[in-house]
């Protein structure tokens, strides 16, 4: 009878401890768990000699009780991960990629609800995990985080897609309700300048209320989609010194993305990133400055001044004007990169260290 009751003991905490254990499940991993646990409920219910009747209106409460902490163990989880820095990339940010180290369940941290444009953001020190507030807040305001979706980084519909996707909702925060310049197309009518929103299907001019041709609507489209591709065109010639081709290309990018789209815009600011990078290779830093800073300036405005991507963007203009030997502007530029950066990165992050370096060679120059 003992060795019954330490079997059936073993049986319940296998069940209790069973949410404890999922980490990076597939749905077809989450079917195999519940068909092994209404193996485990059998046992037991024969067990506690219950009838075929009771068993099966039992059976049927416990599997949704388990559903409904598989899933919550799976939509509320954290995944653990860091930044880690690889040479290649299009942009300064892009070349850095995230290194996943596991999941976890925070009990008060994992309450927090999505927004894509958050007012805090979580930090892991180890399997530590804290809440930073990245914007003031006022008594009565809602704290929260990003799931992964970022207003100015991706559109409202891949937002939306990606919460109903992995969380089982449809974004419904402020900016997806909301129609953003950067999520429309500048109207071609002449002397316009008016906005035609993208996110839906109408397509007319919130100015003039002219409706768009479907055959300019089908190039803005073309254009959206190719962007990536043209970016890797550019970055194929710069690798091999095809300086002038790249240049060129980039400059078109450039200058059909301002055409077509209102600043600040995600576009634009990819196009002047390129372009500084070719001119940093020439050792043309006048002109690299210029852009850089252009792209420093769209990135704060479409993901704001305490994102991490502001602080990489940050990090070039800072080297383009040691370059320029722009000390001045370059150490207070450097002071608030750090500051920033102490609030996404470890003291000892490659970014920090370098940071770190250019502080101590400014204080010699200045």
């Amino acid at each position: 009878e003992n060795n019954e009751n330490n079997e059936t003991l073993k049986e319940i905490d296998f069940l209790k401890n069973l949410e404890c254990k999922l980490n990076g499940l597939t749905k077809y991993d989450y079917i195999l768990i519940l068909v092994n646990i209404c193996g485990v409920i059998f046992i037991l219910l024969e067990k506690m000699k219950i009838s075929l009747t009771d068993q099966t209106i039992l059976i049927d409460c416990i599997r949704r009780a388990c559903l409904v902490n598989l899933l919550k163990a799976r939509l509320n989880s954290f995944t653990i991960k860091s930044l880690e820095r690889f040479e290649n990339g299009v942009t300064s940010v892009e070349g850095h990629e995230e290194v996943v180290w596991g999941t976890a369940i925070y009990s008060t941290i994992s309450m927090l609800n999505h927004n894509c444009i958050p007012n805090c953001l979580v930090r892991f020190e180890g399997t530590c995990c804290k809440v930073y507030c990245i914007k003031p807040i006022d008594q009565d305001d809602i704290l929260s985080i990003s799931y992964g979706p970022l207003k100015g980084k991706f559109n409202t519909k891949i937002r939306q897609k990606y919460t109903i996707e992995n969380y089982g909702f449809c974004c419904s925060c402020e900016s997806c309700i909301s129609i953003s310049g950067d999520e429309c197309v500048l109207c071609p009518t002449n002397s316009c300048k008016g906005l035609i929103p993208l996110s839906n299907n109408e397509f007319k001019c919130t100015k003039c209320n002219k409706k768009a041709e479907t055959s300019f609507i089908t190039f803005v489209k073309d254009y959206q989609t190719s962007f990536t591709k043209k970016e890797n065109q550019i970055i194929n010639l710069l690798e091999n010194n095809q300086i002038n081709e790249s240049l060129q290309i980039a400059n078109q990018q450039l200058k059909s993305a301002e055409l077509l789209f209102n600043s600040p815009h995600i576009l634009i600011s990819r196009s002047h990133d390129l372009i500084a990078r070719i001119y940093t290779t020439q050792n043309n830093f006048h002109f690299a400055l210029k852009h850089a800073k252009a792209n420093s300036s769209i990135v704060e405005k479409l993901i704001g001044s305490n994102s991490i991507e502001l602080f990489y963007e940050n990090v070039k203009v800072c080297q383009i004007l040691i370059h320029l030997e722009k000390f001045v502007e370059a150490e207070s530029l450097v002071k608030k990169t750090y500051s920033l950066g102490k609030i996404h990165l470890y003291e000892n992050d490659i970014d920090m260290k370098e940071l770190n370096d250019m502080k101590d060679f400014l204080k010699k120059m200045c």
